[in-house]
């Protein structure tokens, strides 16, 4: 999937040539998405496996968040 963009005028500068790229959004992904983006690929670990993964994963980067 492509990124879209669009140009905007840039009113931070005093160049009235100047101008700014913005990403538009075009769509969003969800875990399941990701998961199955993997197995599309050719993984050879099934979804249980990958969602065990991610799973232990989101728990572990919550408990270095909650230590600081």
């Amino acid at each position: 999937m492509p990124i879209q963009y669009a140009l905007f005028e840039n009113h931070v500068s005093a160049d009235p040539d100047d101008y700014a790229a913005t990403v538009e959004t075009s769509g969003s992904a969800d875990g399941d998405d990701l998961v199955q983006d993997i197995i599309d690929q050719g993984s050879t670990v099934g979804r249980p496996d990958i969602l065990a993964v991610t799973a232990a994963l989101k728990l572990a980067c919550q408990r270095r968040l909650e230590q600081g």
